[in-house]
């Protein structure tokens, strides 16, 4: 059970989500920038 107001065994994961994601779109602006 992890508690709505302390999601610390959470947040590690969502921060490396977010910043996956972010990275993500940082590529795939990148490219697009490339092609077009």
């Amino acid at each position: 059970y992890v508690s709505p107001r302390k999601p610390y065994l959470h947040h590690e994961s969502f921060e490396r989500e977010i910043y996956r994601s972010w990275n993500l779109k940082i590529k795939s602006s990148k490219t697009t920038k490339k092609s077009s």
